[in-house]
């Protein structure tokens, strides 16, 4: 981790000739002059398709570059993923180095090496692991984030305040909200740093798919109103409603499901949205796309206590309990 641009820029100084340097039209606002080859893609989730990945190979292509190549991301979790999946293709893997300019991209898409492009109508389904060989945090980057893009990474913070073995981050969230609500520098870097560290915990495969928690329901409300929910407000919708399933089920405890929901709200989030009645039809049609089940069982993963999760087999009625509004049965 880095204080500042012109630290960052000596770190970037001295990557090798043989790079494809790719940005996204918002990172690559703060490097003058590029350095070329280049590739700059739209920032957002329309740039996670294969069609960006190609662009990517075909930079390296038509610089003649081989299997020292070095694919370097400067940008949000998007460009990380198709930087990485472009990575992992060339020669059979080459060099990824890592620039996370957002906050989301900083406390979470950087460590893991899951890169994942989104496919048809569905997200996330395509992907290679590769892990970044380098990545470079710098925190004044996040200065020109809109409050939008920073809610976006807060939100995936606190989620990995419940995943911890311990209770460091949370309290740190709890203790210091004012301070993290204003950015400040040393604050941000303590709990990006402790979300890191979270997250490092879960690349092994068999604990991979826990840190879908909160994850699947997020997806599903942003599939049902595409424009209308950031990915923070999303994942933490789905943090509420997981809660919200698992006290149902006698999963977790009213007490540490209810934290779940009080640390969202505590920090701005709405965790008392409902599906209107009249859209359960659509909302079930679009959690039947992207999920796996039988006999009208659905696999969630759900809050179990602290640092502890479990993936279960729910069933329609209480995901429909959970999600819709004035459920009556």
């Amino acid at each position: 981790m880095v204080d500042s641009f012109r630290e960052l820029s000596y770190e970037l100084g001295n990557i090798g000739k043989n790079t494809v340097w790719v940005f996204d039209s918002k990172s690559a606002l703060m490097v003058r002059p590029l350095p070329e080859p280049n590739v700059i893609l739209e920032s957002g989730p329309s740039s996670k398709k294969f069609a960006s990945v190609q662009r990517i190979l075909e930079c390296a292509n038509d610089n003649k570059f081989t299997e020292d190549a070095t694919f370097l991301a400067i940008g949000g979790g998007v460009v990380s993923d198709v930087t990485g999946f472009a990575s992992a293709l060339w020669m059979y893997g080459s060099q990824l180095v890592l620039v996370p300019t957002t906050l989301v991209a900083m406390a979470d898409a950087c460590v893991g090496g899951v890169t994942t492009i989104d496919f048809k109508s569905t997200r996330n389904r395509v992907g290679i692991i590769h892990p970044a060989e380098t990545v470079i945090i710098c925190t004044d980057t996040l200065k020109s984030l809109s409050k939008t893009d920073f809610m976006n990474g807060l939100s995936v913070i606190i989620k990995h305040s419940f995943l911890s073995d311990d209770e460091n981050l949370g309290k740190t969230l709890i203790l210091e909200k004012q301070k993290v609500l204003a950015q400040d520098e040393k604050v941000l870097q303590n709990i990006i740093s402790l979300s890191l560290r979270v997250k490092a915990n879960y690349t092994e495969p068999v604990k991979r798919p826990l840190l879908e928690l909160g994850e699947a329901l997020a997806c599903d409300l942003q599939l049902l109103y595409p424009s209308r929910f950031s990915y923070g407000k999303a994942l933490a919708w789905g943090m509420c409603r997981s809660a919200e399933i698992a006290i149902e089920l006698g999963k977790c405890t009213q007490q540490y499901g209810q934290s779940i929901i009080r640390m969202y709200q505590s920090y701005g989030f709405d965790t008392q949205f409902k599906v209107p009645r009249t859209q359960w039809q659509e909302m079930r049609s679009v959690i039947n796309r992207d999920r796996s089940y039988s006999d009208r069982n659905y696999r969630f993963v759900l809050p179990i206590n602290q640092g502890k999760t479990e993936i279960a087999e729910i069933d329609e009625d209480s995901i429909r309990k959970a999600v819709i509004e004035n459920v009556v049965f």
